[in-house]
């Protein structure tokens, strides 16, 4: 997709192997086909089953980025999945003994040309609403429609 497009896809799996999310993106597994990565991400325990994938000699079990990461909005922030040359990983690491460090801080910078949005209504509990707020500020749109519609 990126190759023939420019269009970069991330697609989040959680390995249960590792007990971590996973990034199924150009940068990250570039040989990966698309449709395995969609059917690892489907895979919801219970309905759908898990999905083994072997990588560098060690199979792991993948499931629903869900799982673990439900509100992946931060998938584009920082250096991590940037396609930015000076944000290779080669470029970020700059000593073996900070690597720690970097990979917490590895979606620090905001991009401000994400799009993310979360539906929720103010009578119930939500989740991921701090989140987003946290990152836009409070909602500032209007409990009515303006100007007026026939629906309201």
């Amino acid at each position: 997709l990126y190759k023939e497009r420019g269009i970069e896809l991330c697609i989040v799996v959680t390995n249960v192997n590792r007990r971590r999310e996973e990034y199924c993106h150009v940068k990250t597994t570039p040989d990966m086909p698309i449709r395995k990565a969609l059917r690892m991400t489907i895979g919801i325990p219970g309905i759908f089953s898990a999905i083994f994938h072997g990588d560098h000699g060690q199979t792991d079990t993948y499931v629903d980025g869900g799982v673990l990461c439900n509100y992946p909005i931060h998938a584009f922030d920082g250096w991590y999945l940037s396609m930015f040359p000076e944000d290779s990983f080669l470029q970020q690491i700059t000593s073996l003994d900070n690597i720690a460090d970097i990979m917490l801080k590895r979606f620090d910078k905001v991009n401000d040309k994400s799009l993310g949005f979360l539906l929720y209504s103010d009578d119930e509990e939500e989740l991921l609403r701090d989140c987003l707020e946290e990152r836009l500020g409070p909602p500032n749109s209007p409990s009515e429609p303006s100007p007026p519609t026939k629906l309201l």
